[in-house]
Order: structure tokens, then C-alpha cells, then sequence
């Protein structure tokens, strides 16, 4: 027996086949037009996480963005991270020093000044004392800080320098005893930090700005970034991102020291130390005032408060002999 032929009017075929390649056609025109209008990707090092972090890293993203790019981040040790973005592997760096293209020549810095940091020295004054940098033997720094390198390269200063891979592990050195003071970034130490050890003494050693990187195969983008972040400080949009990010201007002298909690105690002795308005305390007060987070004073009887003073739980014995 004969199968039926199936078979279909030539012109219906001829109709089909020309749907689908306009549908084709369509199709494959729509996924260029979407790859086209894709954004180009920057790749940086990071993300961070503190206030500092965060404002730079939305600054950047927003301006980025306004000229049709988006960013990514690869997690990437500091010390390695000049490495990679002078190789190219890194399309560029978040924020560092000024001077970072001395020695990375392949990285073009964007003169827009993004964020100005302290430099800081932390250590305990019940071990350091004043803790003066041409004073200490050990101290600790996150590999890589190269604005602590900047601020020493000139000096003769008999240093054993500790790296570690970051900065919460330069602190936790601190910490724990292992090194005299630690020299970081002060955008990196959380406000926490400080409340572990009312003798914490700060000194800030310097305070610099930081700029944006970009590898030098993206200089024409430099030149439009550097343009497009301008535009948003002349907007307003940066002190918008600062204010929501709770970063202040540091108005400091560079050589200010801060001395964190000064404690003071004494014996009671009329007009002298027996209110809060005794002439030896308002001396106190006056004189610890511009440097201390807090200054706190006590009345006890003599041999107490030279107990006290002698293991360390007050930092001042005022007396009146």
C-alpha cells in the first residue's frame, strides 16, 4: 500500500523559510545591539569596607558609570596590587599616594585629589612612653604602605620594620604585644579600635592625598575621568558622598599628637584637689586638654592613689609636696 505524500504548496515554503530568517536576523540584531550598549568593565583592587572605602569606591563607581563603564573588583594582598595593575592584569587602583607612578611607570595617575588620610603611629605610652618614631626599635606596618616608605626614605632611622599582609594585622601585632607601635593608615583603623586601651597615644606623622590610577592603556579614559570627577565636585555630588559617609576635612597639624584617655588622681587637699574647680585640677585640664580624647581625675587617700599610680591604672599622681 502507497503512503500519502505529504506536501506543501511551494510558496508556503518559500514564506516560512523567509520568516525565520527575518526572525534570525532580528534576533541576532538585538544581541549586538544589547552587546553593543553593554557597559565596559574596569577592574580594580578591593572592594573595602570602611567609611573611606566605601565613599571612594561609589565616587568612582558613579563616574565611571556617566561615561559608560562599570566596575569590578578582585581581592588582592596591597604590596601585590601595584604589581598587577602596572602589569595590566589590574586595570588600575582605587586610591594611593601621589608618588605611586615613580616606580610603577606604566600606571597614569588622575589628578583629581579623591581623599586626603593621616598617616598614623599608634602605641601604648605605658611601653613607648612619648613613643617618638626616632625613639622605637620594632614597629609594624601593612606590606605595601607605601606612604609610611615615602616618609622614611630620607631619614636615618635604626628601624627592625615588621610587614604584614594588612592592616587589622598590623593592629592585632599592636595588640598583643609583639611590636611598639604599629604605623597605618588612619581611614583603616576602625573607631572601636581605640575604645580597647584608653593609653593609646596617636601621633599623626603626616597627612597626604590620595589619587585614582588607571594602567597606561586606558590613558584616554584618564583624561575623560579626570574631567567627569571635576564635573561632580563642581555639582555638589562629592561633598554629598562625603557627608554620607561621615568623612570630615582634616583641618590637623601634621606633627598633632593624641594622647587618648589621661587619668589623674590625688590626695584631697583644700582648694587644691577637693572639687573639680581645685587649682590642680583645672591645671591638669588646661594642659592635656588640646591632645587628650578625655581627661578624668579622682580623690583618694594618699596611700591608695600611690598604689594606684604604681601598677599602672592611673597615669598622673598629682601631689602636694
Amino acid at each position: 500500500m502507497l503512503k500519502p505524500r505529504h506536501w506543501l504548496p511551494t510558496w508556503y515554503k518559500l514564506t516560512t523559510n523567509l520568516a525565520c530568517v527575518v526572525i534570525l536576523g532580528c534576533l541576532a540584531g538585538l544581541t549586538f545591539s544589547q552587546t553593543a550598549k553593554a557597559p565596559k568593565v574596569i577592574t580594580l583592587e578591593g572592594p573595602g569596607s570602611t567609611p573611606a572605602a566605601l565613599f571612594v569606591q561609589e565616587l568612582l563607581g558613579k563616574a565611571y558609570a556617566n561615561l559608560g563603564y562599570r566596575l569590578e573588583y578582585r581581592a588582592i594582598p596591597l604590596a601585590r596590587s601595584f604589581v598587577e595593575a602596572d602589569s595590566g592584569r589590574l586595570d588600575g587602583l582605587r586610591a594611593r599616594v601621589g608618588s605611586v607612578a615613580d616606580k610603577y611607570p606604566n600606571l597614569i595617575k588622575v589628578p583629581y585629589r579623591i581623599l586626603d588620610f593621616k598617616v598614623v603611629l599608634i602605641g601604648d605610652r605605658r611601653i613607648c612612653g612619648s613613643c617618638d618614631l626616632n625613639k622605637i626599635r620594632r614597629l609594624v606596618i601593612p606590606r605595601g604602605f607605601k606612604a609610611f616608605g615615602d616618609l622614611i626614605d630620607h631619614e636615618a632611622l635604626d628601624l627592625d620594620i615588621v610587614e604584614v599582609t594588612g592592616d587589622r594585622h598590623a593592629l592585632d601585632m599592636l595588640t598583643s604585644g609583639k611590636v611598639e607601635v604599629a604605623v597605618v593608615s588612619d581611614v583603616n583603623v576602625p573607631q572601636a579600635f581605640y575604645q580597647l586601651n584608653h593609653h593609646w597615644i596617636r601621633h599623626t606623622l603626616a597627612i597626604l592625598p590620595d589619587y585614582h590610577y588607571l594602567h597606561r592603556k586606558h590613558a584616554d579614559l584618564a583624561e575623560a575621568l579626570h574631567a567627569e570627577l571635576n564635573r561632580l565636585d563642581e555639582t555638589g555630588e562629592v561633598d554629598k558622598l562625603r557627608h554620607k559617609y561621615k568623612l570630615q576635612p582634616i583641618y590637623e597639624d601634621p606633627s598633632h599628637s593624641q594622647l587618648g584617655e589621661i587619668s589623674a588622681l590625688s590626695g584631697e587637699w583644700i582648694d587644691f584637689t577637693d572639687s573639680a574647680q581645685g587649682t590642680y585640677w583645672k591645671i591638669f585640664k588646661a594642659v592635656y586638654a588640646k591632645n587628650a580624647d578625655k581627661v578624668s581625675h579622682q580623690v583618694s587617700n594618699w596611700k591608695r592613689a600611690k598604689q594606684l599610680f604604681a601598677s599602672g591604672k592611673i597615669d598622673v599622681l598629682v601631689g602636694a609636696y
